[in-house]
């Protein structure tokens, strides 16, 4: 059904960034977690239960029928029961950064053991086992099933994409290596249509960089596959952007630093991924977004050109747009992805508009459903259409 539909669709420019830890990848190094805290974590996303008294009773589990009304995930219990005490935000950066920290260690000590026994998902270890079932098929490899079938269903349309690659940690270059692997029929999931065939063929390495945010500064580092490097001085909360741009431009790979805004970035993104055959690698930064309480303003930079408000003098070619997150929470103050319009810079928090570009990534069913990418892009252009449904269904 979403394959029929994406063939039937306008072939706009794409543009899809992907998330890597818990996205694509089931271990998150930038958020300290293993395989196996994924894995119950993924569950613990997706059984709902309700609160008795200080404890939380399963009630349904993934994709179990039932009555929702008053039931939260085991994940959302935990968020609330470990949430952001009054008043961090006007203490200082140091000790903003420890006492989120020490938050975020609590969180992760309760999902990590939700299905072992004793613990309130116990019942629900088959479902850690369901997903290790699918990832252990590729021992070699760590990006899942779902994600080769997105690429290979777009390459098999005919439809060229920019395939931009996010994350905060440490692991760009793995996944990279990974993807050269399978562009040349190096990988267990074998690339398949036209588009694939002609990336193989005209072959450039892919481009990558990474962001730096502090307040209302933002950098774009051009080369290195790792986090920005910024020190301050003890005591300092704030640099000038001279001293910003000198760590950045003495970071390792650095070939050039811009201190930029929403709608240059947007621009410096297309024109830098364009080099590399539309494939890249940003790592955002971590830091900036724990610091305030993970935040969306803090979070991984998605600027857009929505049709209504980024049209004009310097209007662009309309585009599709797609940013696929584990940790999107849509409509909310606390998430990962900061969704700009380019044409005001201004944050875009409305849901309605925020759910035509944003995927809230569920990583159980990415792991489960090979088809979930793909139907979850077709459901984001439906939107962007201005399509009630997709048609046929």
């Amino acid at each position: 059904m979403s394959r029929a539909f994406l063939e039937r669709c306008p072939r706009r420019p794409l543009v899809i960034h992907m998330d890597i830890n818990r996205t694509i990848i089931q271990f998150d190094s930038a958020g300290g977690r293993t395989l196996e805290d994924a894995l119950n974590g993924n569950v613990a996303a997706n059984v709902l239960g309700r609160c008795d008294g200080d404890k939380w009773v399963a009630v349904l589990g993934p994709q179990e029928e039932g009555d929702r009304s008053g039931l939260i995930t085991f994940e959302k219990y935990v968020d609330d029961l470990h949430a952001e005490p009054p008043g961090m935000q006007e203490r200082p950066k140091s000790e903003r950064d420890r006492m989120w920290r020490e938050i975020a260690a609590r969180r992760r000590a309760m999902v990590r053991v939700f299905t072992h026994a004793g613990q309130p998902g116990e019942k629900y270890m088959r479902h850690v086992e369901e997903q290790r079932r699918v990832l252990t098929a590729t021992p070699n490899h760590s990006m899942i099933p779902a994600f080769f079938q997105l690429v290979n269903t777009l390459s098999e349309l005919n439809w060229p994409f920019t395939l931009i690659f996010r994350t905060f940690g440490n692991d760009m270059a793995n996944v990279l290596r990974e993807w050269r692997q399978f562009v040349f029929g190096e990988h267990v999931y074998q690339p398949r249509g036209a588009v694939l065939k002609d990336l193989k063929e005209k072959y450039v390495p892919e481009a990558t960089g990474c962001i730096f945010r502090a307040e209302d500064q933002l950098f774009f580092c051009l080369g290195p596959d790792k986090p920005s490097v910024v020190k301050y001085p003890e005591g300092t909360e704030t640099l000038p952007p001279s001293e910003v741009l000198a760590q950045l431009s003495a970071m390792p790979s650095c070939k050039e630093v811009h201190q930029t805004n929403f709608q240059l970035l947007h621009d410096k993104l297309w024109e830098y991924t364009s080099a590399s055959n539309n494939i890249g690698g940003i790592v955002d930064y971590y830091p900036f977004w724990a610091s305030g309480a993970e935040r969306r303003s803090g979070g991984k930079v998605f600027p857009v050109a929505i049709t209504s408000s980024s049209a004009g003098a310097n209007s662009i070619t309309p585009r599709f747009y797609a940013f696929f997150d584990d940790n999107i929470f849509i409509g909310e103050e606390k998430s990962i992805v900061d969704l700009r319009d380019i044409a005001t810079g201004k944050g875009i928090t409305d849901a309605a508009t925020e759910r035509k570009y944003c995927v809230a990534v569920n990583p159980y069913m990415a792991i489960v459903n090979n088809d979930y990418f793909v139907d979850s892009l077709a459901q984001v252009i439906r939107l962007q259409l201005g399509e009630e449904k997709i048609s046929g269904e």
